[in-house]
């Protein structure tokens, strides 16, 4: 049953549930005490190069940061610091 995490989800084909409502019943199962590790030779992901997709869009500055994000009717803030190192 292949499943995906998007948005706080858990998908499994057309079927989804937030994570939060698992997050009670998850407290109720018993920590593991062992557990067992894959042997180095079976990782498929750790120890092998990792590859940036998102460098050349950095490099060039046409990469889309969270912060360049703008809706609509989206509303700023920003914290008014007092100019000068000491005082009130």
């Amino acid at each position: 049953m292949p499943s995906s995490y998007w948005c706080g989800l858990l998908r499994c084909h057309s079927k989804s549930l937030p994570y939060r409502k698992l997050v009670s019943k998850a407290a109720l199962l018993p920590v593991p005490t062992q557990t067992l590790l894959k042997d180095a030779k079976d990782f498929k992901v750790i120890g092998k190069p990792a590859h940036r997709l998102d460098s050349f869009d950095k490099g060039n500055g046409s990469a889309i940061f969270g912060i360049d994000v703008k809706v609509p009717n989206m509303k700023v803030a920003t914290v008014a610091a007092y100019p000068y190192l000491v005082g009130s």
